[in-house]
């Protein structure tokens, strides 16, 4: 989604755009060096920002993104590739932003992909009228591959 609105003229957003300018007030990281962080940074894992996935509450979005502020750092920005869905979750703060729309209403109405089934919330992908693609997960001992539960 933020790849379709960098390309939207109508948007003004650019892959370099500060994420301070697109959610003011919202968005701070701890660290000074963390200011001029551009929307690329909010998909790339380059953050300084490790997993701190028991950070995330089920507030809102905007709560969450705020909340961000006072987690640590641990790498400085640009310097280490680490598996965040903090970012994602400003990502998704920039999409309700710039649409007006929750990421999962902008995922089903835009079909990104061609993609004409999409579904953000368990509910609504449990709710389908199709059959949906089920997910597997390795299990290391012994070496195979069952369904998800």
């Amino acid at each position: 989604m933020l790849a379709k609105l960098t390309e939207d003229p109508a948007t003004k957003i650019q892959w370099d755009t500060p994420i301070s300018q697109l959610l003011p007030g919202d968005f701070a990281l701890p660290d000074k060096c963390v200011v001029g962080q551009i929307t690329e940074d909010a998909l790339s894992h380059r953050a300084g920002l490790p997993s701190h996935d028991h950070a995330s509450s089920r507030t809102s979005v905007r709560k969450n993104v705020r909340r961000f502020a006072h987690l640590p750092l641990t790498a400085k920005l640009y310097t280490r590739y680490q598996y965040s869905n903090i970012m994602y979750v400003v990502a998704s703060r920039i999409i309700k932003t710039v649409t007006g729309q929750w990421l999962g209403d902008c995922l089903a109405h835009s079909q990104p992909l061609g993609m004409i089934d999409t579904y953000f919330a368990l509910d609504d992908a449990q709710a389908a009228p199709k059959t949906l693609t089920q997910g597997y997960v390795l299990l290391l001992r012994p070496w195979w591959w069952r369904p998800a539960r």
